[in-house]
């Protein structure tokens, strides 16, 4: 009679060694799918939120709606949309219109849609804790990052986006990094200059602000003299906090060379390619090829994060100061592309702009012009 063997002691353990294994490598990949079935269901929520806002402002004025006197921010909107959409399923699956898990920007309470300028990077709602007391974003902080290190926030212009915490866990530094703004920026203006004086001379005949380019191009410095690092400017506002200002190049010859960037405000203009802290680097030096590059704290010339690049003429370029980081970028604020960070920015600094111009003898005009800026700026 044949006997049926069993297992032994030690295969058991080796299977059941095999499925602890297994299990400790699939549960957390099914908690992360899971969690991802979540933030897909709270980025529709913000979707819809977005839209009720939008129909809201389109219904009364183009305004967004006050503080509330009582009660949450939701209250507005109950005409256009269902109550779940306030609820996060990554959190209690409790939210409600009266305990909504979102947030609402309270920098945009009362505004007008057509007072903001930047609308797909204006943050307009957020994942928050839930509450019942006014249920606002007052700071970046309120922003609750709970959708694997991560969090969902919808902008003006209705489109919603994922924001990664960064390594230092402060949910500042990831909104700014993500290039998003919480606090309004104003209507851009003219950059206006003073000191305006050359090396020369330290008067402003080699550099001019011209009233016929200004009438066409805007806030304009053009500079004629040769006499190498010749002239200068600062701005008459800063900023201490974030903001940014664009700038063109219209003219620059192969022997010219121009910074333009941020200084902070005590430092002295120095007119030469030491004079400053966080800059563009812009040549038509040969081989003429009009090279993109950045200068810090007078090492100029180096060469972009993005690599080789280059400038062209009549195109914006953008210099923008947001929390501990200062990005240059190819192109306008809004449809720019990055081209180099400057990361650990002393953020209790106030920076005003800055603009050296070289010019040698084989060298013609060199005429910048469009200076703009916009920002939490103040007069120094």
């Amino acid at each position: 009679m044949l006997r049926r063997q069993g297992f032994t002691l030690i295969e058991l353990l080796v299977v059941i060694a095999i499925i602890a294994v297994l299990a400790a490598i699939l549960f957390p990949v099914f908690g992360r799918v899971r969690e991802k079935g979540r933030q897909t269901r709270c980025v529709n929520n913000l979707r819809q939120q977005a839209l009720a806002l939008t129909m809201y402002a389109q219904d009364n004025g183009e305004l967004f709606f006050p503080r509330p006197a009582s009660g949450t921010w939701p209250a507005y909107l109950a005409p256009y949309h269902e109550d779940g959409i306030y609820d996060c399923p990554t959190v209690t699956g409790r939210g409600s219109a009266s305990a909504p898990e979102y947030g609402f920007n309270s920098h945009l309470l009362g505004r007008s849609l057509g007072t903001i300028n930047l609308a797909a990077a204006q943050l307009l709602i957020a994942d928050r804790e839930p509450t019942v007391d006014g249920a606002l974003l007052d700071t970046p902080n309120d922003v609750v990052f709970r959708h694997l290190k991560g969090v969902n926030v919808a902008c003006v212009d209705g489109h919603v986006e994922f924001v990664r915490l960064t390594a230092s866990n402060d949910a500042g530094e990831a909104i700014d990094v993500a290039r998003l703004v919480f606090e309004p920026y104003p209507e851009p203006e003219d950059v206006a200059w003073k000191n305006i004086k050359s090396t020369s001379d330290n008067t402003s005949a080699n550099l001019a602000v011209s009233a016929r380019l200004s009438m066409v191009y805007g806030s304009c410095l053009s500079a004629a003299v040769p006499t190498g690092w010749n002239s200068g400017a600062m701005s008459t506002k800063a900023f201490p906090r974030n903001g940014y200002c664009t700038f063109e190049v219209r003219r620059i010859d192969d022997a010219a060379n121009v910074l333009v960037g941020f200084s902070k405000i005590g430092n002295p203009v120095k007119y030469d390619s030491t004079s400053i802290d966080y800059a563009f680097s812009l040549g038509g030096y040969p081989p003429y090829a009009r090279p993109l590059q950045y200068a810090i704290s007078g090492t100029w010339r180096q060469t972009m994060d993005a690599g080789d690049i280059t400038f062209d003429l009549n195109s914006p370029l953008t210099i923008e100061r947001r929390g501990s980081r200062i990005y240059l970028i190819k192109g306008s604020f809004t449809d720019g592309v990055v081209v180099h960070t400057f990361k650990d920015v002393p953020t209790n600094a106030t920076y005003r702009i800055d603009a050296v111009l070289q010019n040698t003898a084989s060298g013609g005009p060199i005429r910048l012009t469009r200076f703009r800026m916009a920002g939490s700026s103040v007069t120094y």
